[in-house]
């Protein structure tokens, strides 16, 4: 009885099955270093370090933008109204 030679695509796929789960535990290591570190992107703080965003009073929401904020965030011009939305100030009685 002769011995098969081995498949040349099951080696192939045993390198790649090989490669993929070390490429996946090094994402997965990198990730947690990041976590760990704070060295995460938070886009509550613009390129100064300055915090922009505040907590929600409602529970829904964690954070939003201050009343009658006007500055910059990410580099990018920033204006709310008294409300805390981006845009005009909307009347608080509708028109008739």
């Amino acid at each position: 009885m002769t011995k098969k030679p081995p498949r040349p695509w099951r080696r192939y796929a045993t390198n790649l099955a090989v490669f993929a789960g070390a490429f996946l535990a090094l994402g997965l290591l990198l990730e947690i270093f990041i976590r760990l570190t704070g060295l995460a992107y938070d886009p509550q703080y613009d390129r100064r370090g300055k915090g922009i965003l505040v907590p929600s009073n409602d529970p829904e929401i964690r954070r939003e933008l201050p009343a009658n904020f006007d500055g910059e965030m990410l580099g990018a011009p920033v204006r709310t109204n008294s409300y805390g939305m981006r845009g005009p100030e909307l009347p608080v009685v509708k028109p008739s």
